[in-house]
């Protein structure tokens, strides 16, 4: 009899700890998330994301155009006289996307000046492509690339052809321009030089007629010798 009770005791006190258990793994279950710190939920956007457009294959041979280059002109000085050369400083930048082509020689990427200012009817004086023999100058110019050159004007005139033109340069302003010639519209801006008269010269000094102290005319203070000897 106290067998049976003891083995009925067993079980239930068996059951109780079951119990307890499953209530123990009940309530983790519940507090645990609440406690952990969950990761967000990834934000899902309607909008559609588009690709970069892709590099033009053909980019590296085509040419630049008008749209692509930017073409300035600077100068060393704005007065000049004469035996002082101006060098000027041409600049070429590809603001395109992709890269081109241009020919940068002095004949296709001229430096021009004319008396007065620029126009159809201003008096050409002078230009880097008349007397170039070292023909074209291909130059491939990526994005942003920028080409430098120096070109000096020696303060002489030029004709097509680099025939002699003897006028000499005269007083007053002349405006110098950057053209690329197979590019049609680029161009740089204008640039304006000055010849100045040329300095007045200086009075001569006066000479004095006659020096201080030297008379003229006066008979010499010597006298003249008596004659020698009497006659017998």
């Amino acid at each position: 009899m106290q067998a049976r009770e003891a083995g009925v005791g067993g079980r239930r006190r068996a059951l109780v700890v079951v119990v307890v258990l499953a209530v123990v793994v009940v309530a983790g279950a519940l507090v645990v998330p609440a406690l952990w710190p969950q990761e967000p939920a990834p934000i899902v956007s309607e909008a559609k994301v588009h690709p970069p457009a892709p590099a033009d294959p053909d980019g590296n041979g085509r040419t630049c155009d008008a749209d692509d280059l930017d073409v300035r002109l600077a100068a060393d000085r704005t007065t000049f006289t004469a035996g002082e050369p101006v060098v000027f400083t041409v600049t070429l930048r590809n603001d395109g996307a992709t890269p081109c082509l241009v020919d940068g020689g002095d004949t296709n990427r001229a430096v021009t000046v004319w008396a007065g200012e620029t126009g159809p009817d201003a008096e050409r004086v002078w230009s880097s492509a008349d007397c170039d023999d070292t023909g074209e100058r291909m130059l491939l110019l990526g994005s942003g690339s920028v080409d430098t050159q120096e070109v000096r004007w020696s303060d002489v005139r030029s004709a097509p052809g680099c025939e002699r033109v003897d006028k000499p340069i005269e007083p007053g302003v002349y405006s110098a321009r950057v053209t690329v010639a197979d590019v049609q519209g680029a161009a740089s801006q204008v640039v304006q030089l000055t010849r100045p008269e040329p300095p007045e010269p200086s009075p001569s000094p006066s000479k004095s007629s006659d020096q201080k102290g030297t008379k003229r005319g006066e008979p010499s203070a010597t006298p003249s010798p008596s004659p020698s000897g009497t006659d017998r």
